[in-house]
């Protein structure tokens, strides 16, 4: 394991910080067996751009797919969040497990 890395029970993250490290499976490696992972992303419905740039826009299924393999499903979530400058934005949250 890396220097600075703990494993950890519980991972949240957002999927933009997750998709920018480039692998979904290593930016979740600190998780231990039977961990959960908690990411979230926009929804479908969501924004195009976020702050000038563009955003990955997941569907639960979707989101779930970037996990891989070695991750369970335990619950998702689709909800909205309506920003200070009065627009709405659609979240998409995946509860997952980390599988040996």
């Amino acid at each position: 394991m890396e220097s600075g890395f703990e494993y950890r029970d519980v991972l949240s993250s957002d999927a933009q910080i997750v998709t920018a490290c480039g692998d979904v499976a290593q930016a979740l490696r600190v998780l231990r067996p039977g961990g959960l992972a908690i990411v979230g992303t926009f929804g479908p419905r969501g924004p195009e751009h976020c702050s000038g740039l563009p955003v990955a826009r997941h569907a639960p299924d979707e989101l779930y797919g970037e996990l891989g393999c070695r991750f369970v499903l335990v619950d998702n979530s689709v909800g909205v969040h309506a920003t200070p400058w009065g627009t709405v934005q659609q979240f998409v949250y995946c509860l997952s497990r980390f599988e040996n």
